[in-house]
């Protein structure tokens, strides 16, 4: 069984030889540098695939990372706390909203047919480049959340709180265009171009839950949310939402937007993947659930022991029946060891050959 084969295998919940692995979240020079023993930085991109071709991982996410100086990977704390000075309220937030145009405007200045020929080429190129035993599942677009890097996170949450009749247009506009952009990519599912899987998502989740109160998100958000994923459900699509933090809290209402599957797992915040396993999703299923080692706790302080014990627990306990692949839970940094991450790619694939999972 190739590995293509096997991803859709896990993805369509047949019976596959293994338990898949999914990469693409990796953002260690270091890493792919001991993997291949090729410089990172003369060809990054070329050297993290072939990364992820030597250890035969069988999925990769059209939303990767990689960093692009020696010095950084990720920058949101910094963008948000720039963002914070330069808005300086909520007052000047909700401005900002105000000025917003209307959601027809995304319908009269949409490239439909551009978009859908960029969405194309960039998947094909991709899908070309990882090569025939790697699947690429790509992205979705959705009514965005994490507008606290655009506003800092004070202004944008004392926004939401006091102005939410006036914040609500924020949300509508950003679920305009990712529904046009929706659109778009079920159309080459349904071209066969595309495969039926997405991943994407917003953190919308702290350590504790919610960033803001579930009935304020089920007020302005999830019905943004829902308008933007309905193409793609309506296709046929699973959607995977990327699950950061305490997630359990509105599981319910995501599937209600038509997420089907689940994605990250920070279980450091007090709950199970076996919790999110119990979640049903259309059409009384189990959900997708794209596992992941911690890269705050055992990817870059555990050993491999650990590691193998982690990849363990989480065959035995969820891996019944399919839907299951096991990659890193975020972005893993040069903090996380080298040989962790080895162990969790190439152990996941011989436990999984001889384990008999328990029940979901």
């Amino acid at each position: 069984m190739t590995g293509y084969e096997r991803a859709l295998g896990a993805l369509t919940f047949h019976e596959t030889d293994c338990v898949p692995t999914w990469g693409g979240w990796v953002v260690s020079p270091g890493f792919f540098e001991h993997v291949t023993g090729k410089s990172f930085w003369t060809n990054p991109r070329a050297v993290a695939f072939e990364t992820y071709r030597k250890l035969q991982v069988d999925m990769f996410v059209e939303c990767f990372y990689l960093p692009e100086t020696p010095e950084e990977w990720r920058s949101v704390t910094d963008e948000a706390v720039t963002a914070q000075q330069r808005y300086g309220s909520p007052e000047n937030v909700v401005s900002y909203v105000q000025s917003l145009p209307g959601p027809e405007a995304f319908e009269k200045e949409f490239d439909y047919e551009g978009f859908v020929g960029s969405c194309r080429s960039q998947y094909n190129r991709l899908q070309g480049e990882l090569g025939p035993d790697m699947l690429c599942i790509p992205q979705f677009s959705c009514a965005k959340f994490i507008w606290y890097v655009d506003f800092g996170y004070q202004n944008y949450l004392e926004a939401l709180a006091l102005y939410p009749d006036a914040m609500r247009r924020l949300f509508d506009y950003t679920a305009a265009e990712a529904r046009l952009q929706n659109m778009a990519r079920a159309e080459l599912v349904r071209e066969k171009v595309m495969p039926p899987f997405f991943l994407a998502g917003n953190d919308i989740c702290g350590n504790r839950g919610p960033m803001v109160s579930p009935e304020l998100l089920r007020l302005l958000y999830f019905p943004a949310l829902r308008r933007a994923l309905e193409p793609l459900v309506d296709a046929g699509a699973e959607i995977i939402w990327h699950s950061d933090g305490y997630i359990l809290p509105i599981l319910d209402d995501l599937v209600s937007c038509g997420v089907s599957g689940f994605q990250g797992f920070q279980e450091e915040m007090g709950f199970e993947i076996r919790d999110v396993a119990k979640q049903r999703v259309r059409g009384g299923r189990k959900p997708i659930l794209l596992a992941g080692l911690s890269v705050t706790t055992v990817l870059p302080f555990g050993t491999v022991d650990d590691v193998q014990n982690e990849v363990r627990r989480i065959i035995d306990s969820v891996g019944s029946g399919g839907g299951l692949a096991i990659g890193t839970a975020n972005t893993a940094g040069p903090d996380c060891r080298n040989e962790n991450l080895l162990a969790l790619y190439r152990y996941t694939h011989r436990y999984s050959r001889r384990a008999k999972p328990g029940p979901a």
